[in-house]
């Protein structure tokens, strides 16, 4: 090849090799773009924006994000898009730059970026709603290990947006989030055994879900572990257990938890009867917006 005469051998030896890697990945429709080593200049810019972040010199970080990002840093183009999506550091909120720059930056395989991107889409917010682009981001960031990505997708199965609807595969997708330590996908998982839809209900098995689930903390997950003891569902009634798991959720902010520990309260049940204390947890769950406890506390006078 003439391109390559005028070069030292070891020089040709890499350019043709180059050109080989870029030719496979056209070959094979690789939709992944190898990103650029920013500049100097361009790194410069950035680690300058990130300083004025920190500072809370928001106007001088946008800037100096700005400078960055079009000179293709993809960290940059990643912060430029939330400022824009945010209206932070005097730039006006623009969902559609927001989603200019989230693109940018997803294509050079940054993984936060196709997140935000995909979401973007999936609401159509700054975009034309596309699930079947929504889709498709996630799909490539959960093969990079992103739990969240890997829940979305059984999401979109299913309700059936960008994708026939599929229980079955619903629940394989959510079972391979919940692999990569999703609690979403273990409560849907949950949800979806509860109310059979799409395969046998199985209380047994949604309680195992919700139990994992809750086993890392989740809200819904302690919620809902405690609502298979108060009910029997799946596992023996047991009103104190009840009490414990709900209580968990409660102290965390669930307010159908502090729902639920009011009506024990108010009828002795795993706890001692007491009126007062229910009252003060159904005012607790009416303040967090919970409709029941608003008309339960009208009909107790609370």
């Amino acid at each position: 090849m003439r391109l390559f005469c005028n070069l030292g051998k070891p020089m040709a030896v890499f350019a043709r090799f180059v050109v080989v890697v870029v030719l496979v990945g056209l070959w094979t429709g690789s939709d992944t773009a190898l990103a650029a080593e920013p500049s100097a200049v361009a790194k410069a810019a950035f680690e300058q924006g990130e300083t004025f972040a920190k500072e809370k010199s928001l106007k001088k970080a946008a800037a100096s994000f700005t400078k960055a990002a079009k000179q293709g840093h993809s960290e940059a183009q990643y912060k430029l898009a939330q400022y824009y999506r945010n209206g932070r550091g005097g730039l006006k909120k623009d969902a559609t730059k927001a989603v200019g720059w989230f693109k940018k930056s997803a294509d050079q395989g940054h993984v936060k970026a196709m997140l935000q991107l995909a979401g973007q889409y999936y609401r159509g917010a700054g975009a034309t709603k596309d699930y079947k682009k929504s889709l498709g981001l996630y799909k490539k960031a959960a093969k990079k290990g992103e739990k969240y990505a890997a829940y979305m997708i059984g999401v979109h199965y299913t309700r059936g947006r960008g994708v026939k609807k599929s229980a079955k595969e619903a629940i394989r997708r959510y079972m391979e989030a919940s692999g990569l330590g999703s609690t979403r996908a273990q409560n849907a998982l949950g949800l979806t055994y509860y109310r059979g839809k799409g395969v046998k209900k199985d209380y047994e098995a949604s309680f195992r879900w919700y139990k994992r689930s809750a086993d890392k903390g989740s809200r819904t997950g302690l919620t809902r572990v405690g609502l298979h003891y108060l009910r029997g569902q799946g596992v023996k009634k047991n009103y104190k257990s009840a009490m414990s798991w709900l209580m968990k959720s409660a102290n965390k902010g669930g307010r159908r938890a502090m729902y639920h520990v009011g009506t024990l309260h108010e009828n002795g049940l795993g706890v001692k009867q007491s009126r007062p204390e229910a009252v003060k947890w159904y005012k607790k769950s009416a303040k967090a917006g919970y409709k029941r406890a608003k008309s339960r506390l009208k009909k107790l006078g609370g």
